[in-house]
């Protein structure tokens, strides 16, 4: 495993926020690497084993937690869509740390360097999505989400991150990520059922809203063909 550490004052030196260059190369670009490494068959030696190459990064913050958690760039959204202010587990999240005076955070850095979490799986899912050389047949909610988000909106690689950020880092009260995501689908959903855009026959909007898996279910309605090439979202 490659990691790096970082130290950076983001209040000035991520003026992008989620989708400063800095926050994308730190979080997204490692996904990015990996997928070109695997796919050239390269791997790593090391004391006589072979290892698949891995590569993860930390931004440790000079600029304080009430500083970043006041800037707008940095906002995300709450599980009924509103924005809200970061805290420090949502910047822990996404790989920015804040030291203290006991050094405590080097575990955190630590920890974020050898273990993944799920905002590290969707981003890996969006760099599959991103290459134009790549087969995606989602999974699960998020999955399909990421994957219908891909193909509705044009937007850049820093700005697809920004929104992913944005969108999955808070999770509920459940500790479920995406909450918003999913209600927001399942809002689609029911506008296509009052509008007969989908021809559901006899389902009825109350059958909508009780649906479990609403981001898959409006995949499914858009893309029959069940695989999406990743990068041009094209069956």
């Amino acid at each position: 495993m490659l990691g790096f550490v970082d130290p950076k004052g983001l209040t000035l030196g991520a003026r992008g926020g989620w989708s400063d260059s800095k926050v994308v190369c730190t979080l997204y670009m490692p996904h990015v690497v990996e997928r070109q490494l695997a796919a050239s068959g390269q791997e790593v030696e090391f004391a006589g084993r072979t290892s698949t190459f891995r590569v993860r990064g930390v931004l440790v913050s000079t600029s304080s937690l009430a500083s970043l958690s006041a800037q707008a760039k940095f906002n995300v959204r709450d599980d009924e869509g509103r924005n809200a202010s970061p805290g420090a587990a949502d910047f822990r999240r996404s790989r920015i740390v804040f030291p203290r005076t006991d050094t405590s955070h080097i575990d955190d850095v630590l920890q974020l360097l050898c273990r993944d979490s799920t905002l590290d799986h969707l981003l890996a899912v969006s760099a599959t999505l991103f290459d134009n050389s790549a087969y995606f047949t989602p999974s699960g909610e998020v999955e399909h989400d990421l994957a219908l988000r891909h193909q509705e909106s044009p937007l850049s690689e820093s700005e697809f991150v920004a929104a992913v950020i944005c969108y999955y880092l808070r999770p509920d009260s459940k500790g479920h990520h995406g909450a918003w995501a999913s209600k927001n689908r399942r809002r689609q959903l029911m506008d296509y059922t009052s509008d007969g855009k989908w021809r559901f026959g006899g389902e009825k909007v109350s059958d909508i809203r009780d649906h479990g898996t609403p981001c898959e279910d409006s995949w499914k309605h858009k893309h029959k063909a069940g695989k999406v090439r990743g990068g041009t979202g094209e069956g």
